[in-house]
């Protein structure tokens, strides 16, 4: 299952989960994907570093998942729970920002 990673950590260069369809965190991880690409126009159309973001938006819109997960079983605060979905949400804005 997937770590909780503080949102204000540095990213990893390399994934935390792995992009499989076999297991659920990996298909939810390339639906966000998925989604997100959408979001900006496309796959086709994306640079190397616009899909380097997607994949860390993606990262992170799983985490904030996981965070709303711990947070119903009260295993996390509303605070810190706001803070992994603000993450999320600042990364999306951002990416959207990159494909302009």
């Amino acid at each position: 299952m997937l770590a909780l990673i503080h949102p204000d950590a540095p990213l990893q260069s390399k994934p935390i989960v792995k992009r499989d369809r076999r297991n659920q965190v990996g298909r939810r991880l390339l639906d966000h994907e998925r989604r997100l690409f959408a979001l900006i126009g496309g796959e086709e159309q994306a640079t190397p570093a616009l899909r380097k973001a997607v994949a860390d938006t993606a990262e992170l819109a799983l985490a904030a998942e996981k965070a709303r997960a711990s947070y119903l079983q009260d295993e996390l605060s509303a605070s810190d729970l706001l803070r992994f979905q603000d993450a999320a949400r600042e990364a999306e804005r951002a990416l959207k920002e990159m494909s302009r």
